[in-house]
């Protein structure tokens, strides 16, 4: 990861992953204290197939929507626990088509569940609190 000088219209809160007919994996990792409730804001662009998995469960039924009437960024929203320790976020994705193929994702909830996150884009060495490495 590195940063990326961007002027305001380049702003996205999805990162560019590549051409399209091509397959990409995601992970990231959350951890929380307690078990906590928040709200799952899973980004992507038309002609994009994302599958997501939180603790290598898919997530289901998620329904995309263009974001504020633009047609080109499109988002689903679903309510997930986060268990406590370490979670692992990931996605599997092919764009057949528009490139570039981006993918994202946002947390939503009240301001004292989300500092109290931890976040890593990598394995994160400790394990959870029921003894299984994080990610698994």
């Amino acid at each position: 990861m590195r940063w990326k000088a961007a002027t305001v219209a380049e702003l996205d809160t999805r990162i560019v992953l590549g051409p399209s007919a091509q397959v990409w994996y995601g992970a990231a990792w959350i951890r929380v204290p307690k078990e906590t409730e928040l709200e799952f804001h899973f980004q992507s662009h038309p002609m994009t197939h994302l599958r997501w998995f939180l603790n290598n469960q898919r997530v289901q039924g998620l329904d995309y929507k263009p974001e504020h009437n633009d047609n080109l960024r499109l988002s689903a929203m679903k309510t997930l626990v986060l268990r406590p320790g370490w979670n692992q976020v990931m996605f599997r994705g092919y764009c057949v088509g528009y490139p570039p193929f981006r993918a994202g994702m946002v947390l939503d909830g009240p301001a004292e569940k989300l500092w109290n996150l931890r976040l890593s884009a990598a394995p994160p060495r400790e394990k959870s609190p029921d003894g299984t490495p994080a990610g698994d």
